[in-house]
């Protein structure tokens, strides 16, 4: 695959949705540290597999993506 500079790693490039959620963590601008973690953690988790949607509940694989969304 082909490298790809996300705002704070390099990740491989994806051809799937995961890549362009990729792009949108990695042009995220950190808060404080803590978020900048968080934020580098996910991008090396997302560069090392293209396993990130959950197959089977409750926990297949076992870091999956997740979203919460609040209706206001």
């Amino acid at each position: 695959m082909e490298e790809l500079s996300v705002g704070l790693i390099g990740v491989r490039r994806m051809t799937s949705g995961a890549g362009v959620v990729a792009e949108i963590v990695g042009g995220i601008e950190p808060f404080d540290r803590v978020e900048r973690e968080h934020a580098e953690d996910t991008l090396r988790w997302w560069g090392s597999t293209a396993d990130v949607y959950r197959r089977v509940k409750p926990d297949v694989p076992a870091r999956h993506l997740v979203a919460y969304v609040v209706v206001v």
